[in-house]
């Protein structure tokens, strides 16, 4: 009876230990590894930035602090490979972006963001990033004439 009892400890205390070691989601339903690999060296060309080897995207972006992600989205953004990027072009992609957009002049006036403008002419912020999304550097004053108008806050 003991050595039952000890054997079914000893079997719980594995399987505990075990469980222990498994990356959560192992076993799920559908999982289909982990989405950003780290390539084997020799299996893809190596980018060179700052002087720093790379294998992937994912490591660039975790050495950098920004999310792999957005990384991939930048790259696709350029229309280049990884690996033909040169290397100021890999400095504008790993900026980190601080806010929402670069400083812009209406009126004589230079607001640093969107924010900034949306307070001062009480505005709805999320219907002017909607209308001005990617535009708020090349936009013009009668530009920013048609979103104060059709964004003005309803009191």
């Amino acid at each position: 009876m003991l050595g039952k009892i000890d054997s079914k400890f000893v079997g719980s205390e594995q399987a505990i230990e075990f469980r222990e070691q498994l990356a959560p989601g192992i076993f799920k339903p559908g999982y289909r590894g982990f989405r950003f690999k780290e390539a084997a060296a020799g299996d893809l060309p190596t980018v060179m930035i700052d002087g720093r080897k790379f294998n992937c995207v994912a490591s660039i972006a975790r050495a950098h602090g920004l999310d792999p992600v957005t990384v991939r989205r930048r790259i696709a953004d350029t229309g280049k490979a990884a690996d033909k990027l040169s290397n100021d072009e890999w400095k504008l992609i790993l900026a980190k972006k601080k806010g929402k957009g670069k400083p812009f002049t209406y009126l004589d006036r230079t607001y640093s963001n969107i924010a900034q403008f949306c307070r001062e002419h009480q505005l709805n912020t999320n219907l002017v990033y909607q209308k001005v999304k990617d535009r708020a550097d090349s936009a013009d004053e009668e530009f920013w004439g048609l979103i104060i108008e059709t964004c003005k806050r309803k009191n």
